[in-house]
């Protein structure tokens, strides 16, 4: 067979094979996890990527997508936002959560993340040259601290992903330039390859988390959170403040390593790369196009598999927080025999010892036989502070039934009928 262009005629010369589309095919599944592929650095090897033109958009992401249809509350703070962070449903996914379920766990920094802060805070806390008071310990950098970053695990489904199809890459190189001499194959091949290791690297990016400053009041409420879905589930999370922060209230923030001036023009070149590369595959010999089709088809079915893997699989969040899921705590809740929207509140308000975060959230209907409910359901936490639901003694299903009738009966009172008087005959 000719090596590149020579023979060529224009019977049998260059044309736009069907297998081009093999190359730009899956493009919705690239486009849901471009954050996720270009999160590790080793998304710069060059290798082939199904659908690459999923990279190239036009603005890049600040964060990753969050969690819609979830109200956070923060208990004693009263900050409210109406999504979860995606870190937070890495971490405690309440995506799936049945219905009125009800749980309550403890997130706290890990031991990894504790001896790192306590080293940030060392080196903040050095004097500085000029310092007042012949060399008084002052805060180099008062109003900031070392950023938390959540990292991909190396041994990621993704991560490997990478590493394969990257020899594979390099396998079809050498098939298409040694075994079958079809240059054709071999350039469209490393311009394929080329533009994915470029496109990866301009959007190659690690997440940050929101840190406390590191001046900031020692003098603050318990970070706690209720985290309530649109089926009525409710999770408890009780944490600190910067627990709280970074994983529940505030926004995490895309840090990216090309800056926003390059990384327009390398997507510009992408994009040259991505179109002679699919025109030259149209255009490379039979079996080279058979084997490269072949492998689209591969690569597509693995990042098809990836995409439903647990998110935990990809990141490293134990670096960070560990979850402590005591014996005691939900478990009086689990063991009701018919849960119930009623049932779920009550635990939730035993647990919380708090009710202005139902009313502020609307968790409960705005009405008068619920704010009775309510403030009877306070002071039975008051009265017994640390009994559980099961052992409170407080039918709170049967005294909500019965505040709802009495609502009934006061809002709807017995009709009376008419009877017109009998006409005298």
């Amino acid at each position: 067979m000719p090596w590149f262009m020579t023979g060529r005629d224009s019977s049998g010369g260059w044309h736009f094979d069907v297998v081009g589309l093999l190359a730009v095919i899956g493009e919705d599944i690239i486009i849901d996890q471009a954050q996720l592929i270009t999160s590790s650095k080793l998304s710069l090897l060059p290798r082939l990527i199904p659908a690459p033109q999923g990279l190239l958009r036009a603005e890049r992401p600040r964060r990753l997508p969050g969690v819609p249809g979830v109200i956070v509350k923060s208990v004693y703070g009263g900050t409210q936002v109406d999504e979860l962070n995606y870190f937070a449903n890495v971490t405690l996914p309440v995506e799936n959560l049945p219905k009125h379920y009800f749980k309550v766990v403890r997130i706290e920094q890990s031991q990894i993340a504790s001896r790192q802060n306590k080293s940030n805070t060392d080196i903040e806390m050095r004097p500085r040259a000029g310092s007042i008071n012949g060399g008084a310990s002052l805060p180099a950098h008062p109003a900031a601290q070392s950023p938390v970053v959540m990292r991909s695990r190396p041994y990621s489904p993704l991560n490997l992903l990478a590493i394969l199809s990257c020899l594979g890459t390099i396998a079809l190189f050498i098939i298409a330039w040694i075994c079958f001499q079809d240059g054709v194959a071999a350039v469209a091949i490393f311009l394929l390859a080329l533009q994915s290791s470029l496109g990866c690297g301009a959007r190659c990016w690690n997440p940050h988390l929101v840190q406390r400053l590191q001046n900031a009041s020692p003098h603050v409420p318990p970070g706690d959170v209720c985290i309530r879905t649109r089926n009525g589930a409710f999770v408890i999370v009780k944490c600190d403040d910067n627990v709280a922060r970074q994983l529940f209230i505030g926004v995490d923030e895309a840090k990216y390593y090309v800056s926003e001036m390059w990384s327009r023009p390398m997507t510009g070149l992408v994009t040259a790369f991505l179109m002679i590369g699919v025109i030259l595959l149209g255009n490379s010999g039979w079996y080279m196009q058979l084997i490269v089709g072949g492998s689209f088809v591969l690569l597509n079915a693995a990042y098809w598999i990836v995409s439903i893997l647990p998110k935990d699989s990809l990141w490293l969040w134990q670096e960070q927080y560990e979850i402590i899921t005591k014996d005691h705590e939900g478990q009086d809740y689990e063991n009701e025999p018919k849960p119930s929207f009623t049932l779920c509140l009550w635990a939730a308000i035993r647990h919380t010892k708090q009710i202005r975060w139902i009313k502020d959230t609307r968790a409960s209907p705005q009405t008068d036989a619920w704010d009775s409910w309510l403030l009877e359901a306070l002071d039975q936490v008051q009265r017994n502070p640390d009994v559980l639901v099961a052992e409170a003694g407080w039918d709170a299903r049967g005294r909500m039934e019965a505040l709802t009738r009495w609502q009934g009966v006061q809002q709807n009172p017995l009709p009376v009928v008419y009877q017109p008087l009998a006409q005298n005959s």
